[in-house]
Parts: C-alpha cells; sequence; structure tokens
C-alpha cells in the first residue's frame, strides 16, 4: 500500500501545476459501483486516508435509486476537469466495459449500467461522451495483474470497443501512471 500512496502524493503535488486558475476545478475520482462509499479497501477510502482529500469533498447520491446517475450529475455537473481512473482487468473503465451497450450510449452525463458483466449489476458511469470531454484524466495500471490492460491501452491496433479504457486517450489531456516496466 505504500507504493500506492506514494504514487498519489506525487499526483498531488502535480496538480496545482495542471489546474488553471479562473474557475473551480470539478475533479472526479471515479469508483462507480454502487456499493458502500467508504469501505476500507475503497480507492476513496485510501485518499481520504492519505488526507489528498476530505468528506466534505465528496459528492455522493442514494445508490438505491434508479434516478441516482441523473441526481449525481446535479450535484457535480456535466463537466469534469480532472478524473482519476483505474482500469479493469479487461481494459474496462469507470463502468463502460468491452462489447458492451455502455461504451455507446449517447448521452453526455453519468449514466446508468443496469446490466454490468461484472458485480454489482447497477453502477454509476461517466458516459462516453463525458470522459472524452475532460479536461485531464489520469490512469492507474497498477500491479502486475494490469499488464495485459496496460498493454492493451498502449497497442493502436485495439480497438476502443475491445479496451474502453483507451476512451481516456481522447480527452484534453491523458497521464499514464503505472509501476510496470
Amino acid at each position: 500500500m505504500e507504493r500506492h500512496l506514494e504514487k498519489l502524493f506525487s499526483i498531488h503535488t502535480q496538480l496545482p501545476k495542471i489546474a488553471k486558475t479562473g474557475h473551480p476545478q470539478r475533479f472526479l475520482g471515479c469508483a462507480s459501483r454502487l456499493a458502500r462509499l467508504y469501505a476500507c479497501d475503497s480507492f476513496l477510502n485510501t485518499l481520504i486516508q492519505a488526507q489528498l482529500i476530505s468528506r466534505e469533498a465528496v459528492a455522493t447520491v442514494n445508490s438505491d435509486s434508479e434516478t441516482a446517475h441523473m441526481e449525481y450529475t446535479a450535484k457535480v455537473g456535466n463537466r469534469i476537469d480532472i478524473a482519476l481512473l483505474g482500469a479493469g482487468p479487461d481494459s474496462y473503465t469507470c463502468s463502460l466495459f468491452s462489447r458492451h451497450s455502455s461504451i455507446e450510449n449517447p448521452s453526455e452525463t453519468f449514466i446508468l449500467v443496469t446490466d454490468s458483466p461484472k458485480p454489482p449489476a447497477s453502477r454509476i458511469s461517466m458516459s462516453r461522451s463525458m470522459l472524452e470531454k475532460t479536461g485531464c484524466v489520469f490512469v492507474f495500471f497498477i500491479s502486475e495483474g494490469k499488464r495485459d490492460t496496460y498493454h492493451n491501452f498502449m497497442d493502436d491496433s485495439v480497438t476502443i470497443t475491445d479496451a474502453p479504457v483507451k476512451i481516456s486517450r481522447q480527452a484534453r489531456k491523458c497521464l499514464v501512471f503505472t509501476d510496470l516496466p
């Protein structure tokens, strides 16, 4: 865990240099599963424990609601300046899955995915369009288990349909963090 926190701290020190002044920055750490928000193993809890963000900075919604994605959009808006994203072993990110309807949803805001191929079935996600319009995306490929996902991300012959994490490359700026050689 210490290794991950070192990377998070180095990112934290870069944010003021990346963020433009003049308007409040909308910062998103994407945890798309509708689950316990502050679970001890969650990415969000790691950021809070490392004192990189406070609980007060977190927008929450009633995840039992079928309109949770609309409630989230109402709180956060449909423009994200900075997004922290992980990538799943099947090269997905947020809840945009390979060969799944989630990557074809035309919405410009958050979407509700009710048929996720990975548990849990219900998730909130940035839409493809929203991710493409994000100002700066940080994508993390941490640990040996992400090697194939990282290679898919870097391989120009792999399509977005097969590796939705590649959508993040369409953002205005995409920064990759990995501990892989």
